[in-house]
């Protein structure tokens, strides 16, 4: 069998790599290069702070899938660093009493799965977690314990070196203007110098531009909404900061890295992203900002190094979209991952292998499917 998977972001890369130890044949196309999207945008955090139950189980097989994928990259593929950091604390703070009756009704979803949390008061948090919180500055925290971070470019090289060492192929800039189609099947993707590509088995795992292709197939599948989003890092600085926080109500998460820089992102600035626009903008800089300097003041002095925007897929449900197309018996889905594909991403990917290499139907993601209402 062979499979022209078509993204190479964490989750093409993800799916393409457990494809290719499945026996499959698989190449990989982009537009542009490795990572380029929401990937690599990504603070890289595997969190197990998700709104809905079943995408908590997925966090947490990813990761235990991604501690496998660590050791493999190590061992078999010459990763010395791996892909995988240390186990840190996350908290989600509440600005509001509102805030913080949202915050508590997804900590019964996250306690559902056997996630310990804790309900604490600022005075707790600048005590026991951040030294340099304004304790003032917020209503109340609730903090779990069960989250990873991750290296971002390791993660995506890694996969694709696992992939290659299996015969993989990988083809940068090379953007898929259009499909041959015939008796309900896809025949071959074409590039825009006509070259075209063919395989047994078409995966579109492109993110957020995977719309344009369902539209360009005419497929009616469930409708996504690209959002706005972006974020900042700073230079590096001594090793001190190991939470990630989070402030839901604003869209809003910050960590140091395992590069020592601190890291800010707004995952949804509310405001569609039809272009799938990347400049850095004045705007989503006072958003992090504020919010970063209101918690923590005295990173008012903190140089900011490089900015970014990005775009990010939405489903309507919170759900990724996985699955089969109805109209193409050839063609399977996977993406619609709103701002958790990193932490979910490895065990979806994982799943939807077998469906495509095996022909398995997977129960536990019949809620994903590409046409449910």
């Amino acid at each position: 069998m062979k499979v022209l998977v078509i993204g190479s972001g964490t989750i093409g890369t993800s799916v393409s790599q457990e494809l290719a130890d499945k026996g499959v044949d698989v190449e990989i196309y982009d537009a542009k290069y490795l990572g380029y999207g929401a990937t690599s945008r990504s603070l890289s955090v595997f969190s197990v702070q998700q709104r809905d139950r079943r995408l908590v189980k997925l966090a947490l097989e990813s990761v235990e899938l991604a501690k496998e994928l660590d050791r493999r990259l190590k061992e078999e593929a010459n990763f010395p660093i791996g892909i995988f950091g240390e186990r840190c604390p996350h908290v989600s703070v509440a600005f509001t009493e509102r805030d913080y009756e949202i915050l508590r009704d997804y900590s019964e979803v996250w306690r559902s799965e056997g996630i310990d949390v804790k309900d604490v008061s600022p005075g707790e948090v600048k005590e026991e977690l951040l030294p340099w919180v304004d304790e003032n500055s917020f209503y109340r925290a609730l903090v779990t314990y069960d989250d990873y971070k991750a290296f971002t470019f390791p993660f995506t090289l890694g996969r694709v070196g696992l992939m290659r060492m299996k015969g993989g192929k990988v083809y940068k800039y090379r953007e898929i203007k259009d499909f041959d189609t015939g008796g309900g099947r896809i025949k071959a993707a074409v590039m825009e110098d006509g070259h075209k590509a063919d395989a047994d088995v078409f995966v579109v795992a492109g993110g957020a531009k995977s719309r344009e292709i369902a539209k360009k197939l005419d497929d009616p599948v469930k409708p996504i909404r690209v959002t706005t989003a972006g974020g900042f890092c700073t230079e590096p600085y001594k090793y001190l900061f190991k939470p990630v926080i989070t402030v839901e109500s604003k869209g809003y998460r910050l960590t140091q890295t395992l590069r020592n820089e601190f890291a800010a992102v707004v995952y949804d600035m509310g405001i569609d992203n039809p272009s799938y626009d990347i400049e850095e903008s004045l705007r989503l800089l006072e958003r992090i900002a504020t919010v970063t300097v209101k918690l923590f003041p005295s990173f008012a002095y903190i140089n900011v190094l490089r900015q970014w925007g990005a775009y990010l897929d939405y489903t309507d449900d919170g759900l990724p979209i996985v699955g089969w197309s109805r109209k193409y018996e050839n063609l399977y889905y996977i993406y619609g991952f709103n701002n958790y594909g990193f932490s979910i991403g490895t065990a979806v990917a994982a799943r939807a292998a077998v469906e495509i290499a095996d022909g398995r139907r997977d129960q536990f993601l019949e809620d994903f499917r590409p046409y449910r209402e």
